[in-house]
Formats: C-alpha cells, sequence, structure tokens
C-alpha cells in the first residue's frame, strides 16, 4: 500500500531533497514511536494513580462490572446505560489474570488506553500528512487533551475515543478494506455508548451517501440526507430545547454542518459501489451480533439491552440534568461567516491564498486553544471551520482509493461536538481530539506553499528543533507528573495500594473505612461506591448511580428503605459539598430514601468532606 504522506511528499519536494528525507525515514519513525510510548505511558501512569474525581463516576462503574462478575444479569438486573464492549474489555484481562475488580486494576487499563489512544493519533496524522514533526506536535497537543482518560478512569469514553481514531485510521485504507472496518469500529461504538455510537452512524451514512455516484439515487438521496443532517442537532436536543445554550449548540453545529456539506457535495471522491455499502453493513451486523453474543451468553436479553441503553436513557438522563456548554451569538456569527466563506468556496470564488491562510489559522488555533481548559473555545472555533480540510490544495491527485479521509474528518468533527449534550464536563475534550486529527492535515496542505519560500537547510533544522522540543517537554511533562506522584500519600486500601492521594483525603478514606467495619451495610448519599470497595461492605441492591436522588422514583426509593431497615448495623456516609453541588445545579428532590437517611440516621463523627452516621 501506498502511502499518502509518500505520495505527497513525492509530489511537492524536489527529488535531492524527496531522498534525503526518505532514506532515515524508518529509523526515524520506529524511533520516535518508542519515545513517544515510553514518554507518554510514564505520564499516563503517573497521573492515572495520583488523581482522584469527587463525583467518583470509578466506583459506581467498577460495582456494576464487579455486580456482572458475580453472575448477576447486566442489563435485565444490572442497569446500565454502557454497552457491552465495556463490559467486555473489561472482562478480559480480569479473567485472564485473576485479578479481583480493583481501583489499581481499572487504573492500569485506563492508562493503557491513554497511551494507545495517543499513539493512534500519532499514527493516524502520519497517515495522512506523512510528516513526523506534525505528527509528534499533534501527540503532543492530543495527549494533554486526552487527559480526561486518567482523570476519569474506567470510564468507557476511553474506548470510545479509539473507536474514533480507529475509524480515521480505517479511511486511510483501500476499499473494501476500508469499508468492512467502517462496519466494524461504527458497530462497536453503537455498543460501546449509544449517542456516540448515534453520531458515528450518522456520520458514516452522510459521507457514504456522498460518496454515491453523482445522478441516479444519489440525486434523490443527498438533498434528503443534507436537510436531514441538519435536523439532526435539533432532533437529539428536543429534550432541553427549551433551554438557549442548547439552542444555540444546536445552531452552531447545524451551520457547520452545512459549511461542510456544502462544499464536501461538490467534492470529487472514488464514487462508493453498492457492493461497498454491502460489506460495511454486514460487517457492522455482524461486530453487532457478535459482541451482543458476548452478554446474552451471560443471561442478557435483547429487551433487556434496549430498555437500558435506550429507553432508560432517553426518559430519564437529559431530563434529570445538564451542563451548560458557552456558545455565544458571537459564536453563530462566526459560524455563518464560514457559511459564506464555504458557499464562495463551493462556487471557485474563493482565492488559494484565502483557503491557506484560512488553513493555517485553524491550525494555530488548535495550538494555542488544545489545551484541556480551553477546549470550549476551541470547539467553538475550530467547529465551523471545519469544511477547510475537504478541500485538495493545488496539485493533490484526485479521485483516490482515501478519498474519504477528508469529509470523514470534517463530518466526524462537526457532529461529534453534539457529544457535549447535555453535560459539557470532559466531554468537550473529547469532542476536541478530532480537531487535532483535521487541524494537522489542513496545516500538511499549507507546507507545498511555505516550502516554497523556504530553504531545505532552514526547513530541516526547523524540523529538528521542533522534534527536540517536543520530547524536552515531553520529558518535562513526565517529570513533573512523577514528581506530583511522589508528593501524595499512598492510600494504602483494599484495591487500591498503588493509587496515591492528599495525605488529607487518605486520612479521610481511611478513617471512614475503619468505621464501616462495623457496618452490615454501607449507604452513600451522593453514590460514592469507592467506599464500599475500600470498606468491603455492601451498598443496597438498586443503588448504582452516584445520583441516585435524581434517578430513583418514590417506589425505588421506598424498597431501598425496606432493605436498609431490614440490615442489623447500616451506615451512612452523606458528603456534604458534594451533595451541595448537586442542589446547586439541580434541585434534589426530598424522597423516601433521601427523607430516610436525614431523619432515621445522627452524626457520629466528621472527617474532611465526609459525615459518618449511624442509627438513631
Amino acid at each position: 500500500m501506498i502511502k499518502i504522506g509518500n505520495l505527497f511528499r513525492e509530489r511537492t519536494l524536489p527529488k535531492s531533497e524527496a531522498l534525503a528525507s526518505r532514506i532515515p525515514e524508518k529509523f526515524r519513525l520506529v524511533a520516535c514511536v518508542m519515545l513517544v510510548t515510553a514518554l507518554s505511558g510514564a505520564i499516563a501512569w503517573w497521573r492515572a494513580f495520583s488523581s482522584v474525581t469527587v463525583f467518583d463516576d470509578e466506583g459506581t462503574l467498577m460495582l456494576s462490572i464487579q455486580q456482572f462478575f458475580n453472575g448477576e444479569i447486566l442489563y435485565n438486573s444490572v442497569r446500565s446505560v454502557y454497552g457491552p464492549v465495556y463490559y467486555l474489555y473489561q472482562w478480559l484481562p480480569h479473567a485472564v489474570t485473576g485479578a479481583p475488580v480493583s481501583h489499581d486494576g481499572v487504573r492500569l487499563i485506563s492508562s493503557v488506553f491513554w497511551v494507545a489512544t495517543g499513539l493512534a493519533l500519532f499514527l493516524l496524522v502520519y497517515r495522512t500528512t506523512g510528516s513526523l514533526t506534525i505528527s509528534l506536535a499533534a501527540h503532543f497537543i492530543g495527549f494533554r487533551i486526552l487527559r480526561y482518560i486518567g482523570a476519569e478512569v474506567s470510564h468507557p469514553v476511553e474506548m470510545c475515543t479509539l473507536l474514533l481514531l480507529g475509524i480515521g485510521l480505517a479511511a486511510t485504507l483501500r476499499r473494501p478494506a476500508a469499508m468492512a472496518w467502517f462496519g466494524v469500529l461504527a458497530g462497536a461504538a453503537v455498543l460501546t455508548k449509544i449517542n456516540f455510537g448515534l453520531l458515528v452512524v450518522a456520520s458514516l451514512g452522510i459521507v457514504f451517501t456522498l460518496a454515491l455516484p453523482r445522478g441516479g439515487p444519489r440525486r434523490v438521496l443527498w438533498p434528503v440526507v443534507a436537510v436531514g443532517a441538519m435536523a439532526l442537532p435539533f432532533l437529539l436536543v428536543a429534550g432541553n430545547i427549551s433551554l438557549p445554550w442548547v439552542v444555540r449548540l444546536a445552531f452552531l453545529i447545524a451551520i457547520s454542518l452545512a459549511s461542510v456539506l456544502r462544499v464536501a457535495g461538490e467534492a470529487e471522491v472514488l464514487p462508493l459501489s453498492w457492493r461497498d455499502l454491502g460489506v460495511a453493513l454486514l460487517a457492522g451486523l455482524a461486530a453487532i451480533s457478535v459482541i451482543a453474543s458476548f452478554v446474552v451468553v451471560h443471561g442478557s436479553t435483547v429487551k433487556g439491552m434496549i430498555d437500558s441503553l435506550i429507553v432508560w436513557p432517553a426518559s430519564h438522563f437529559a431530563q434529570s440534568w445538564n451542563l451548560r456548554m458557552p456558545v455565544s451569538r458571537l459564536a453563530l456569527v462566526w459560524a455563518a461567516v464560514n457559511l459564506l466563506l464555504a458557499w464562495l468556496a463551493s462556487r471557485g470564488r474563493l482565492p488559494d491564498s484565502v483557503v491557506r491562510s484560512l488553513k493555517l489559522a485553524l491550525a494555530a488555533a488548535v495550538v494555542i486553544l488544545g489545551r484541556p481548559d480551553q477546549c470550549v473555545d476551541l470547539l467553538v472555533v475550530a467547529a465551523p471551520m471545519l469544511w477547510l480540510v475537504t478541500i485538495l490544495p493545488p496539485g493533490y491527485p484526485q479521485p483516490r482509493q482515501d478519498s474519504l479521509v477528508r469529509p470523514v474528518f470534517a463530518v466526524l468533527g462537526v457532529l461529534q461536538v453534539l457529544y457535549v449534550y447535555p453535560v459539557a464536563g470532559s466531554q468537550t475534550l473529547f469532542a476536541a481530539v478530532i480537531m487535532v486529527a483535521v487541524a494537522a492535515l489542513c496545516l500538511r496542505d499549507t507546507l507545498p506553499w511555505l516550502a516554497a519560500r523556504t530553504p531545505f537547510p532552514v526547513r530541516r533544522w526547523a524540523a529538528v528543533a521542533v522534534t527536540l522540543v517536543l520530547f524536552a517537554v515531553n520529558a518535562r511533562t513526565a517529570l513533573f507528573a512523577y514528581q506530583r506522584f511522589q508528593s501524595m500519600e499512598p492510600l494504602g486500601l483494599p484495591g487500591a495500594v498503588r493509587l496515591r492521594v492528599t495525605p488529607e483525603l487518605a486520612s479521610s478514606l481511611r478513617r471512614v473505612s475503619a468505621a464501616s467495619q462495623a457496618c452490615s451495610m454501607l449507604v452513600t448519599q451522593p453514590g460514592m461506591f469507592s467506599l464500599n470497595v475500600f470498606s468491603q461492605r455492601p451498598a443496597p441492591q438498586g443503588i448504582n448511580s452516584n445520583i441516585w436522588m435524581l434517578f430513583l422514583d418514590d417506589a425505588e426509593q421506598a424498597a431501598i428503605v425496606r432493605q436498609i431497615q431490614a440490615e442489623r448495623s447500616p451506615c451512612v456516609v452523606f458528603n456534604s459539598s458534594l451533595n451541595d453541588w448537586w442542589e446547586e445545579r439541580r434541585h434534589l428532590p426530598d424522597r423516601p430514601l433521601t427523607r430516610f437517611l436525614r431523619e432515621g440516621f445522627r452524626v457520629q463523627f466528621e472527617t474532611g468532606d465526609y459525615r459518618f452516621m449511624v442509627p438513631k
């Protein structure tokens, strides 16, 4: 297979320069991969084992994993909004090693995902640009954004990110291999997180329609699909359409998608055949069948999966709470400006110099805003500009076997911004990852123009200098991660031998865990199931969410009250600051379980933010 980067390099550099850059290529690639793996592995390990999120999603997910491993029927008796792929990849290493579910174990798995996802981004950029320097820069920016994998350990977003980049890599393959992988990865996405999977399937459906032969069915399908695509954001946020930020988010995505479709609809791609579409469909159905069979053989039913993965989230999650993503009116103006520019480009009225400048601006935006604390700004700025990647640079051969790469990047990049709804927390970081790959390709498009104005030795030494700086900064980051890890105190509780936290938190957790030894059941508000793991005391059946105060109705809470009343010595741990945080964002209803915990228990002691409570 001929690499895209090699084709581009031979086309844009003189023969002597191309030869000079090709001779050490394999050696430099292997060396870069080894160094990147070593440095990113060290950073991921030290950071994953020295961070604890206050919301304890980790404990919530560990609870459902343990229940599944204990033989309870997933989706039928163990409610979960995450698909079989998550439980499959958690089950495999535990089944092979025989290790129990623990904080140390799930953090090791997340560290592997963090490193693997960073490498996937590096390889994706290298496949599409052929430039090691750009690939290293993209990995540096992307790995910083990917820190959410190390912060929110054991969350299925780690697999979602790997699948997202895998789809980009699949687009670089020749057909029908690309189509088969599209189907497999889309099927896996659907059975990892249903909202993520829906966005992937919608993105591929749009791209496939665009790539149909002109005339015939495409003439009919393309207008329908284009209108449906721009209506999709409003349909998916319909549950909270009365909120101003939700409406602005939907308009931002719809306008940005309109820009992409306007330019991509005129682009030349190697047409898909009906056989290609059949390969993708069959591969997707086969992947779904094989993956679903994993939980079916463990007792799950199709109805239980549908209820837990689709019906319950649709009727509970978005309506229970949301976290706003700030989208200003100025952002909509920016999107409208880009729509105008895209229309001019599709009509051939936008000069190459303007397109080139805009591509450089997009790359600069990712460099400047590609930080975890600025990803919201990055999404607002970059999403309306993704149409730029669908414009081929002058002299680019077309159509090509890999001609789906650019529309896949653009459509996926825009639609994945919808992933931030209804909770725009770390989801904004996830949506920003694909922007890094898009910006890298746009930067590569401008290099021939830049190369024509820069002497070869200057370019060569500049690339060497940038590479050395990137490795130096990564080494410095690894050193800081190690120093932070060393400054923390080993927790030393069951299942968390390697985990390190602040001395104050370690003291509180140890005291709560020690006091819980006298309890027959441990109830936490909000749900903090890591405390159940540390103390090795069970939580009530039916509480399987950290915000159970919102999700459980009166009847469900009343049933849990009866469980607690039947216990010999139940205990309660109440986190006042975390409960207040939820109360500020969504009024917590006064229901049977919350009343029972408030009125039937007294505070025995307080430590940090924790109140340890026993029956009155």
